[in-house]
């Protein structure tokens, strides 16, 4: 009985190792499949004006090679970065963005954009840094954002964003630099926000609407070098943790 289960897997070996390769590739298609789509998507959704896309995001080139995108060493057709900082794109960012799911760095500083941060991006797991500074985007804040427990870098500053700081930021404990000034944000900073960002070294909340006291966990950021909190409707003392942060520079 050994010998005939020994021999029935020696003959189907070649088959199984057909049908594993085949399943491999399958799978890896539809992922690349899924990665293009997605970067198809947000190239709609922008105007282009300088043709910048237009002229270098085409069939003839595959998408690895794009102006801006990056893909993985190990999974080589996964896209794993997009930054096109200061290019004028105008327009939204799609929704599909959400769809890349082995993206690490999404930096679209300085592009010109417009309409609301897509919260699809809370399903980037993998993502360490989000630039967004510097556009025209509007609405809020999203609070899908907290998932992202890997994110080491956040700058949504230079924006028409509004509302509240959602609570859900207070899980990036990643975070080395969060930049959420010069918007339209309002109300209290929410308690605990700071509560886990022991690595946080960039901090700034300037220039916005926010109200109530200056949270006292502020003082208790041992990496913290920069701090701006001016222009805003802060109320109440100052914290007197803040006065013994020998960190700031």
């Amino acid at each position: 009985m050994a010998l005939f289960h020994l021999t029935f897997l020696m003959a189907s070996s070649p088959l199984l190792l057909l049908l594993l390769t085949t399943t491999t590739a399958s799978a890896s298609n539809a992922t690349a499949a899924a990665d293009l789509s997605a970067l198809l998507a947000f190239k709609a959704h922008v105007t282009d004006p300088s043709g910048i896309l237009g002229r270098n995001w085409t069939a003839a080139t595959p998408y690895c090679g794009w102006l801006g995108v990056t893909c993985g060493h190990r999974h080589r057709l996964r896209v794993t970065a997009l930054s096109l900082p200061g290019v004028p794109l105008a327009g939204a960012m799609a929704p599909e963005l959400g769809n890349l799911s082995f993206l690490s760095v999404l930096d679209l500083s300085d592009a010109q954009l417009t309409g609301p941060v897509p919260a699809s991006l809370g399903n980037l797991k993998r993502l360490t840094w989000l630039n967004l500074s510097t556009n025209y985007l509007s609405s809020h804040v999203p609070a899908s954002l907290g998932g992202l427990a890997g994110l080491e870098v956040l700058c949504l500053d230079t924006n028409n964003l509004t509302g509240e700081i959602p609570n859900e930021l207070r899980n990036l404990q990643s975070l080395m630099w969060l930049d959420l000034s010069r918007n339209g944000l309002i109300g209290h900073v929410p308690q605990g926000l700071f509560d886990v960002m022991s690595q946080l070294k960039y901090l700034s909340l300037a220039h916005n609407n926010l109200m109530g006291n200056i949270p006292k966990a502020i003082g208790f950021l041992q990496n913290l070098e920069v701090l701006e909190l001016s222009s805003n409707q802060f109320s109440g003392e100052i914290p007197s943790s803040l006065f013994n942060m020998s960190s700031l520079i």
